[in-house]
């Protein structure tokens, strides 16, 4: 009688292990399943601040496009496109916006530009920024520029 109450015993505790092996896995996997879950949940609320969150506002003109604008001013004078002082009228416009750039606070957007709200500088800087992009021929460009842009 004692073996078989033995025996009774180690089949409940064997029964009550499995049981709570079975209840731990289950515990474990739902952890996992709110874990998932919750991440989901994080990606969409990160999407949703990042489509809410405004773009950081861009330059009118951009230092790499000041770049590209020098570079094609000393190119189009040394093919004797542009007279000396043509071309330092023009550098003195870019170095006039760098000098806005220095002074003012905060970004000088295409829209202050446009909305005539920066100063004359980087308005005629962007202008020639464009110019300068748009036509691919130095000739053309030249004679724009000068037209333009150089005071008479």
């Amino acid at each position: 009688m004692l073996m078989a109450l033995s025996d009774l015993f180690k089949e409940h505790n064997l029964r009550e292990d499995k049981a709570r092996a079975q209840m731990k896995g289950e515990m474990e996997r739902q952890q996992r399943d709110m874990e998932a879950r919750l991440e989901k949940q994080q990606a969409v609320m990160d999407a949703k601040v990042a489509a809410l969150t405004p773009a950081p506002p861009q330059e009118a003109v951009s230092a790499e496009q000041l770049a590209a604008l020098q570079a094609r001013l000393e190119a189009v004078h040394q093919a004797n496109l542009l007279t000396e002082e043509e071309l330092f009228a023009l550098e003195d416009l870019c170095a006039d916006y760098a000098e806005l750039k220095t002074i003012s606070v905060g970004v000088m957007t295409k829209e202050m530009v446009l909305a005539s709200l920066a100063p004359e500088a980087a308005a005629t800087l962007y202008k020639l920024v464009g110019v300068s992009e748009l036509f691919a021929g130095d000739a053309a460009f030249a004679r724009q520029a000068r037209r333009k842009f150089v005071a008479k």
